[in-house]
C-alpha cells in the first residue's frame, strides 16, 4: 500500500515564498508523515517534501519548470493507491495541491483532504487501507459505525473525523486511534 501525501511548499505565500517559508512548510508536513509512518509501518507514504532539496535546485537552475515538476508529481501520484492532502486550519486547497487533487479524482484515487494527524489516522483506519483489513469503507461502515445515524447531517459531516470517532462502536479501533492520534481535542462529544 502506497499513499501519496500532497502538501504545501510555497503555500499561502505563493510566488513570493522565501526559502525559509518553503522549508518551514516542508518541515511541518514531514513531522506529520513521520508520525504516520510510526503508526502505520506497513504503508509506504510518498512525501514530495523529501525530494524538495533536489527539486528546488533543478528549478532554480532552470532544468525543470514548476509545471514539469507537477507533471512528474502527478505521474507518481497515479502510481499510488490513495492520496491524502494536507490543508491545515486557515489554509485552502490551491496551487499544486489543487492540481494533484484534480488529478487524483480524475484517476479514481481514494482522496482525503485533512487538517491534522487525527483526521488522517481516522481516515486510514476506517477506510481500511491500514493493512488491518482487506475490505472497503462501504463494506466496513456498518461494522465500524453501527447504524447510519441522523439523516439531517451532510455527507461531509457524517464523514468528519470527529463524528466518525464519536460513533465508532469498534472498541479496538477506538483504542488504536486514542493510542496513536494523541489529539485530545477531538475526543469531545458531538
Amino acid at each position: 500500500m502506497r499513499i501519496y501525501v500532497s502538501h504545501s511548499i510555497r503555500g499561502k505565500y505563493g510566488q513570493d515564498a522565501t526559502l525559509a517559508q518553503m522549508t518551514e512548510n516542508c518541515d511541518v508536513i514531514t513531522k506529520v508523515v513521520v508520525q504516520l509512518r510510526r503508526i502505520f509501518p506497513n504503508i509506504d507514504f510518498y512525501l514530495p517534501a523529501e525530494s524538495e532539496p533536489f527539486v528546488g535546485k533543478t528549478s532554480t537552475l532552470g532544468y525543470l519548470t514548476e509545471k514539469q515538476i507537477l507533471e512528474i508529481d502527478c505521474m507518481i501520484l497515479r502510481e499510488c493507491d490513495a492520496v491524502i492532502i494536507s490543508v491545515p486550519e486557515g489554509d485552502e486547497l490551491q496551487g499544486g495541491r489543487k492540481i494533484e487533487y484534480n488529478d487524483a479524482i480524475a484517476h479514481n484515487k481514494s482522496v482525503l483532504v485533512f487538517k491534522n494527524l487525527f483526521e488522517a489516522v481516522i481516515w486510514i483506519v476506517v477506510k481500511g487501507i491500514d493493512g488491518l483489513n482487506s475490505y472497503s469503507f462501504e463494506q466496513r461502515w456498518p461494522e465500524v459505525m453501527g447504524p447510519a445515524g441522523p439523516t439531517d447531517l451532510t455527507w461531509q459531516e457524517k464523514n468528519s473525523a470527529n463524528y466518525i470517532y464519536q460513533k465508532l462502536n469498534d472498541t479496538e479501533l477506538r483504542e488504536f486511534i486514542d493510542k496513536h492520534s494523541d489529539n485530545k481535542e477531538n475526543k469531545k462529544e458531538v
